[in-house]
């Protein structure tokens, strides 16, 4: 698990196809979170990669499953633009980048 202020590169290859970051505090998952994520809301960061596009990656950060912290999903690519969610209610917006762009993601940004 991560503390707020940490952040995480996300390496993609070639055999990933997506995924769900969650950004998750020990209170809400106080043991193990499994596939389904934690049993409380929480912010997220959703990707998609070469997702139907024409060879794009998909991705956007979410609060609809909950909130509990602002997080940042910035790609290594300067032709791209970060997604960000800093309040409880989110502006709903997605993204497009690249096929093969990895990604970070930062936790209470600064």
């Amino acid at each position: 698990m991560l503390s707020g202020g940490s952040s995480w590169t996300i390496s993609t290859t070639s055999t990933w196809q997506g995924g769900t970051i969650w950004a998750v505090v020990a209170s809400n998952c106080p043991s193990s979170c499994n596939a389904l994520g934690p049993s409380s809301g929480v912010t997220q960061f959703e990707f998609t990669l070469n997702g139907g596009y024409s060879g794009m990656d998909n991705y956007d950060v979410s609060s609809a499953a909950g909130f509990n912290m602002p997080v940042l999903g910035s790609p290594s690519s300067s032709q791209c633009s970060p997604v960000s969610c800093g309040f409880a209610t989110c502006p709903s917006v997605e993204a497009t980048c690249s096929y093969g762009t990895n990604y970070v993601v930062y936790f209470s940004p600064s």
